[in-house]
């Protein structure tokens, strides 16, 4: 045993340059999969908790068929406003489920940040993420278009939602204010404001007002929202406010028919089904005498699914890279293993002919294979367990790890010895 020990050490040092590229290349693999594995656990387990959070009741999401002509005709006659504020209204007063009015609309605020907080981040959009006006007096104003989440007074109750700072939103906040408006920052804004910073923006209700900072939310908060847990760290959060006041101008008027469409477009918390919401619905609809009816997602019954958490993005992403390193880094390792067993060939002839049995030979590549695969995982388990320390992700690798190891080992030492069986070393032996 030890001389075959001998032996593949002998190879390693015969190779050096060709053992340590390998050797980085199948570590970085490794090291990328591993990491990308406990992330995703962690995502997983995460999401997990919180389906078990709220797993009691079901969350629907319900949008108005108020699209093109049918939106041009409703918006024409005189009662549109009536009829938007009746079904606001009725919603909140159903018996079938608590209606929470949320909604998703960007803000624009003058305040440089960096590019993670723009609205079209995620999704590579430069789409008016960043834009600018030119003042009267020839002065230019850059205008950043973050993501915006306009809340119902009981959405923070029902997510749990806290101030690391701050306070949340009190009823004085939910009142009408053409010139000013409490927010609530997600917690990556901390850095960037504080609790009383008043930033210009433009917001659905007034361009150029004041976003007045009065809370910044703790760490990790989320909500549910059109079927997707979202993590609030980077929104800005805005009231939804009370349109309970009669217009008396024409842009009063007009600022209300969009607050009302977002606050009936909201999301409904029930014990019923989908379609059992969606027939409650209907009959809103009737009697605030909007046509047609809006649509519950998951429904079957609409006139146009239950709670499902998508984390497939980003775990496309990490194990995408992930097994395009490694099955490179495995093909490599064998083609470095064949062609390094056809050069030695004649080495062989020489080691047998010095007392070495044909199952040393085979010892030595084996070992030669297990030698790199092993100082892979080793150095993969220390970059791995250092780098989730650090980030405070718990090692969740370890068994795949193993797994995926073993398995390279054994599909490359199969090929291996399947390959040096294809020649007789005897014949070397003769030709010497």
């Amino acid at each position: 045993m030890n001389k075959i020990y001998t032996e593949i050490k002998f190879d390693k040092e015969n190779k050096p340059l060709f053992y340590y590229l390998l050797l980085i290349l199948l570590t970085v693999g490794l090291t990328v999969t591993s990491i990308g594995i406990s992330i995703f656990y962690e995502i997983k387990a995460g999401t997990q908790k919180l389906e078990e959070k709220y797993s009691d009741y079901n969350y629907y999401n319900i949008g108005d068929n108020l699209v093109g002509e049918y939106e041009k005709i409703f918006f024409e006659e005189d009662n549109a406003l009536t009829k938007l504020k009746s079904m606001e209204s009725l919603l909140n007063k159903s018996q079938l489920f608590e209606y929470m009015e949320i909604y998703t609309q960007p803000v624009d605020i003058v305040k440089k940040i960096p590019d993670y907080f723009l609205y079209g981040y995620e999704t590579e959009s430069d789409d008016r993420s960043i834009w600018q006006v030119t003042e009267t007096d020839g002065t230019i104003k850059t205008y950043y278009n973050v993501k915006g989440l306009w809340i119902g007074k009981n959405i923070q109750n029902i997510f749990d939602l806290t101030c690391e700072e701050g306070n949340l939103f009190g009823q004085e906040n939910y009142q009408f204010n053409s010139d000013e408006i409490p927010v609530i920052l997600g917690n990556d804004y901390k850095d960037i404001f504080k609790v009383g910073d008043i930033v210009q923006g433009n917001t659905m209700l007034n361009m150029d007002m004041n976003l007045k900072v009065i809370g910044i939310l703790k760490k990790g908060a989320v909500v549910l929202y059109s079927n997707q847990i979202v993590n609030l760290d980077r929104y800005i959060l805005l009231p939804m406010v009370d349109t309970q006041k009669i217009p008396v101008t024409e842009e009063e008027a007009s600022t209300q028919n969009m607050l009302l469409l977002m606050k009936i477009n909201g999301e409904v918390k029930t014990k019923y089904s989908a379609n059992e919401i969606q027939t409650e619905i209907n009959n809103i609809c009737k009697q605030a005498q909007i046509t047609p009816a809006s649509y519950v997602d998951g429904a079957t019954n609409s006139q146009s699914y239950m709670f499902n958490i998508s984390i497939e993005k980003i775990s496309n992403m990490i194990f995408g890279l992930a097994a395009g390193l490694i099955v490179f880094a495995v093909i490599s390792l064998i083609t470095f293993i064949l062609t390094k067993i056809e050069k030695n060939l004649h080495y062989y002839a020489i080691l047998m002919i010095s007392g070495f049995s044909l199952l040393d030979i085979q010892f030595i590549i084996v070992g030669t294979i297990v030698s790199i695969v092993m100082s892979a995982g080793f150095i993969t388990t220390v970059i791995s367990f250092s780098f989730l320390y650090l980030v405070q992700i718990s090692e969740a690798f370890i068994l795949p790890l193993i797994i995926i190891c073993l398995l390279t080992i054994l599909l490359t030492s199969v090929i291996a010895l399947k390959k040096l069986k294809q020649y007789d070393i005897c014949d070397f032996l003769r030709e010497r």
